[in-house]
């Protein structure tokens, strides 16, 4: 009777979320008609609108940190309905490394465990909790945020909603260290040798789309981001405001890196919400550039001191880089204030 009186308690729960989800901002565009069925799908019943890969849960508790998913690429169906879920199943001691949804909020309910979670704001301030079964957390949209399960002998787990069909996960680890940005870049960023960011290298690696190709663009590099029309202006005095040569890069939400050297005159576009660099690597002359934004208030956050200055816990960051507690208090130190 106890287990019943539970399931139906855990049903009604489900279902409230669902509720909350349908009041939140949708983070994708409205769509002109009840729903959007594929060109390869001719005849659409029930079965359409149902996603059964959750079934999987039911076969056991995994070793390591798991996502399963329902999202625009598993459930077509959500194609214009702005909203995906996902199960995070959390054995003892796992976390789910600093990331960020540039797409949509998260709306996350915590079903069994206790969880450590939190988020960074654009002013690098944390907040943080640790969620009790039953509890529902909130992370803004593209804001760095973690969940982290410290207990030694119990496993967590936790349903996640979105406010998008395809929220745009960004995992910082993978994202700065897997894909490609160079070692020069990534050690005057994070204030640290280049040793230390071959080792970050060397630990294990673990859409709505980025951005639109046209139809007749078949191969894209950082060519295709860079506008070189600039160069043959006669610039007079704006040329004493753009000079140098500038590497620039950003990395998508497949950990593509797209990079360029830039010359004075050409134009570069980051997409929204995606990470970016830009270093100049000449040892002589200076770069000077003008960036402008599709925003009063781009909201700039700047990975190093988010996830190195703000008190994030040691265990979540040294878990989520796969790397020692000793090489995380040094990124600390070197990221902190100086008197």
């Amino acid at each position: 009777m106890a287990s019943k009186t539970f399931n139906m308690k855990f049903f009604a729960l489900l279902i409230s979320s669902f509720a909350i989800i349908r009041m939140a901002i949708a983070g994708d565009p409205d769509i002109l008609t009840d729903f959007i069925v594929p060109p390869n799908v001719t005849y659409v019943n029930g079965d359409f609108f149902t996603f059964t890969g959750m079934r999987a849960l039911l076969g056991g508790f995994p070793t390591v940190f798991k996502v399963t998913k329902a999202s625009l690429a598993e459930f077509p169906a959500l194609n214009g309905q702005s909203v995906s879920y996902a199960i995070l199943e959390f054995p003892a001691g796992t976390t789910n490394p600093p990331h960020t949804h540039r797409r949509a909020s998260e709306l996350l309910f915590l079903t069994q465990g206790t969880l450590q979670v939190g988020f960074v704001d654009t002013t690098n301030k944390l907040f943080n909790k640790t969620l009790q079964a039953g509890d529902v957390f909130v992370f803004p949209k593209g804001l760095v945020h973690f969940q982290y399960n410290d207990d030694v002998k119990f496993p967590a787990i936790a349903i996640s909603a979105f406010g998008s069909a395809n929220a745009g996960t960004v995992s910082l680890p993978n994202t700065l260290f897997t894909t490609g940005i160079d070692d020069n870049v990534l050690a005057k960023s994070f204030k640290i040798d280049v040793a230390t960011i071959k080792a970050l290298k060397a630990g294990d690696p673990d859409i709505l789309t980025d951005f639109t190709v046209p139809p007749n663009v078949i191969d894209v590099n950082g060519d295709f981001f860079t506008f070189t029309g600039m160069r043959a202006c006669p610039f007079g005095w704006l040329s004493h405001y753009l000079q140098g040569t500038l590497q620039v890069g950003f990395v998508d939400t497949t950990k593509k890196l797209f990079n360029k050297t830039l010359q004075a005159g050409d134009v570069f576009v980051f997409p929204k919400g995606l990470v970016h660099f830009q270093y100049n690597d000449d040892v002589k002359f200076p770069a000077i550039a003008i960036s402008t934004f599709g925003s009063a208030n781009a909201g700039t956050v700047s990975l190093p001191n988010t996830l190195f200055t703000t008190g994030i816990d040691d265990n979540v960051l040294a878990k989520s880089f796969k790397t020692d507690i000793a090489t995380i208090k040094a990124l600390k130190a070197g990221l902190a204030p100086q008197p």
